[in-house]
């Protein structure tokens, strides 16, 4: 389900409708209680937000993570290393 049709079936809810006849529900619908209708606008804020930076991410960041890079970094480094070696000693320089 795509983030646009997520939001106009909760903000149908949140405003008491029936998303697929457009009907208002019933007074005693679970969707009319207020402590729903608060959840359900809080979700619709994130939502909102979600879509906000979909739209912004660019086109060609797309299936690009930070896992490869942060991999490589860290094969650089010796982090990643199964090593048994001691690591090498921290030597602080107190040049002032």
């Amino acid at each position: 389900m795509e983030i646009q049709e997520a939001l106009r079936i909760m903000r149908a809810l949140a405003n008491g409708v029936n998303p697929q006849t457009g009907e208002a529900l019933e007074a005693d619908s679970v969707c009319r209680q207020p402590e729903t209708v608060k959840a359900l606008n809080r979700a619709l804020g994130a939502l909102a937000q979600l879509e906000q930076r979909e739209r912004a991410r660019p086109a060609n960041a797309a299936g690009r993570g930070l896992e490869p890079k942060m991999r490589k970094s860290a094969k650089k480094s010796g982090a990643a290393s199964t090593s048994t070696k001691s690591p090498r000693p921290i030597i602080a320089r107190w040049d002032r």
